[in-house]
This record gives structure tokens, C-alpha cells and sequence, in this order.
């Protein structure tokens, strides 16, 4: 399948106005979030959970252990700041500056090394080593345990881990999602409740089809951060249970939760294998040709600015109508 040279042209045309783009930005958000498949959804919250739980017990384990905050960045950045000028009032603040700025660079660290391994920001299930990320993450997280007699070493080695995973997955239908720390995910919940509440009181039962997009958008947003925030709360509180045992043997919780989910990608992306490599072809048959337009191969017989508002013909109408009518090419059906 390829859209025509005409359709890309007029595509074109219409991306050269920001507004345009404003709007078929908004309007791509609302079509992923309401059209996944149930089992990619399934997938994505069962492991957004998985890894939020994780991240709430390594974090739970390396405040026990080593005194430190390690999924996050915003404490350890403060503490350079007040270390910084020595703040020490009530005795609460070790004058120590470098251990929360090697913190820091820990997780910038690991986040570096996840966008070494995976491509896109936006999860694309069986496109991308996953499962070889989620194998080294789980080998990361666990090494505090041999190297525990060694001061820091391991708090430094579970906030270089903490930036690997929470690169793993950036944005998933038109969310931003983070599974190491919450306040993000906080955010993002209570926008798309407020949103939801809004949309109830302004109007009523006049919902158009469009309102209802919004409101399962909305709706689906909201239960993905009720589940990443649960994951992470119950996360810090097993860990906490288990640390009170096991101390920093806990670890092995979570590396083997992200083993187990290593293995279930792996054989995911078996199960997938020709639907996947269809897909990754089609993506780059399209990115070829947005491509060649963006090097030149835009019509250069523009008459003004508000072409792309021109009625859609015949032809158009008989297109997509969740991108206003594109025609596909007839020879390359």
C-alpha cells in the first residue's frame, strides 16, 4: 500500500501550516489512543505495572540500604543545591556534594545506554531489543547485592538502572509514560480527569463522536496512571516487607520480574513474526516517502497557503476518513 504522488503532495502543502499540524496532532493522539488492540493494551498495562513496581522496590530497597533516593533525579538535585551552600540545619544534610551529583549522572548515564539500544522513543512492541535491555537492566539491578561492602557502589549502580528502564518506554499511545518516578504520572491523571469532568458538566448528554474519542482517550489515560502509580506504591511497600528479611537480597525480586518479562517479549515477537515484519515494513515504506517529500518532492505549484482547505474530491472521499480522505495509489494497492 502506498499513498500517490498527488496525496503527498497535497499533504505536502497542508504540513506547511502550523496550525495544520497543531490540529492533526491532536486529532493522531485521539485516533492511537482509541484504536489499540486489546492484546498490545493488555501487554502494555500488565508491564507498565510490572516495571513500576520494580522501580518502587528498587527505590524502597536503596533508601534502606544506602540512604539514597535513586529512580528520581529531582531529590538528588536539590541536595546539590543545598549541600552546595552548606545547608546542614538540624543536622539533616550531609555536607557531601558528590554523592548526589554522581547520582545524577548515574541515571543520565543509563538513560544514554537505553538510547543506544532502543531507536524510537515510543513502544513499538517486537521492533526494538527489549528483551535484551530487560536482561541487562535485571543484571544491573542485582549486582548491589555482590558489591554491597563497597560504600555507594550500589546505589550508584540501581540509579544507573533506574535511567535505563525509565527510557524503555517514553510514550505509548499518545502517553507519556514514566515507570521510575511518579510525579509525571500524577500529573498526566489528574489533567485527564479534570478534562474528563469538564466535558461531563459543559456538555451533558450532547456528545458529538468526536467527544466520545476524547472522553475514552481520557478514560484509558487515567486508568494507565492509576495502575503505573499502584505499581510503584505497592512496589516500595513489598520491598520495604521484604528488605526488613532479606535486606538487600530483595533484588532478586525485581531482576527476576524483568526477566520473566524479557522472556515474555521474546516470545511475543515469535508468535508475531510475520505481523511485525509487515509492520516494520510499511513504516518504512511510508518514512521513504514523507521523506523524499521533505528533500523536494513537494508540488512546487503552490497558488496560496490555503490550497490544503480546498474541498476534497471524488476521489479523496473514497480514502481514509480517520486522515480526511487520503487516496491510496491505485498500481500500488
Amino acid at each position: 500500500m502506498m499513498i500517490s504522488d498527488e496525496a503527498m503532495g497535497t499533504i505536502g502543502e497542508a504540513l506547511d501550516s502550523r496550525h495544520f499540524r497543531a490540529a492533526l496532532h491532536e486529532r493522531l493522539a485521539v485516533i492511537d489512543a482509541v484504536s489499540v488492540g486489546t492484546k498490545e493494551k493488555i501487554g502494555v498495562h500488565v508491564s507498565g505495572f510490572t516495571l513500576a513496581a520494580c522501580a518502587g522496590m528498587v527505590n524502597a530497597v536503596a533508601f534502606a540500604g544506602f540512604k539514597n533516593y535513586v529512580s528520581h533525579v529531582s531529590g538528588s538535585s536539590t541536595a546539590i543545591g543545598l549541600r552546595s551552600v552548606g545547608f546542614t540545619a538540624l543536622r539533616l544534610q550531609d555536607p557531601d556534594v558528590a554523592t548526589p551529583a554522581l547520582l545524577v549522572l548515574d541515571f543520565i548515564i543509563g538513560s544514554t545506554l537505553c538510547g543506544l539500544m532502543i531507536p524510537k522513543a515510543t513502544l513499538k512492541i517486537g521492533k526494538a531489543p527489549y528483551s535484551s535491555a530487560l536482561i541487562l537492566l535485571a543484571l544491573i539491578m542485582a549486582m548491589p547485592i555482590f558489591v554491597s561492602g563497597d560504600g555507594l557502589l550500589g546505589a550508584h549502580l540501581l540509579a544507573l538502572g533506574c535511567g535505563l528502564q525509565n527510557g524503555l518506554c517514553s510514550s505509548w499511545s499518545g502517553n507519556v509514560i514514566r515507570t521510575t518516578h511518579m510525579t509525571g504520572t500524577g500529573t498526566d491523571m489528574g489533567l485527564a480527569m479534570g478534562r474528563i469532568i469538564t466535558r461531563f458538566l459543559s456538555k451533558r448528554s450532547n456528545f458529538a463522536p468526536e467527544d466520545w474519542e476524547e472522553h475514552t482517550a481520557d478514560r484509558n489515560k487515567v486508568i494507565l496512571m492509576v495502575l503505573l502509580l499502584s505499581g510503584f506504591i505497592g512496589g516500595a511497600f513489598v520491598g520495604t516487607m521484604t528488605y526488613n528479611q532479606l535486606h538487600l537480597y530483595t533484588l532478586f525480586l525485581p531482576s527476576g520480574l524483568y526477566c520473566s518479562l524479557a522472556v515474555a517479549h521474546f516470545f511475543f515477537v515469535r508468535s508475531q513474526k510475520e505481523t511485525i515484519i509487515e509492520s516494520v515494513a510499511l513504516e518504512a515504506q511510508f518514512e521513504r516517502q514523507l521523506s523524499s517529500m521533505s528533500e523536494g518532492g513537494r508540488r512546487p505549484s503552490r497558488k496560496t497557503s490555503v490550497d490544503f482547505e480546498r474541498q476534497p474530491s471524488s476521489e479523496s472521499n473514497k480514502g481514509s476518513k480517520l486522515l480526511g480522505g487520503i487516496p491510496e495509489d491505485p498500481a500500488a494497492a
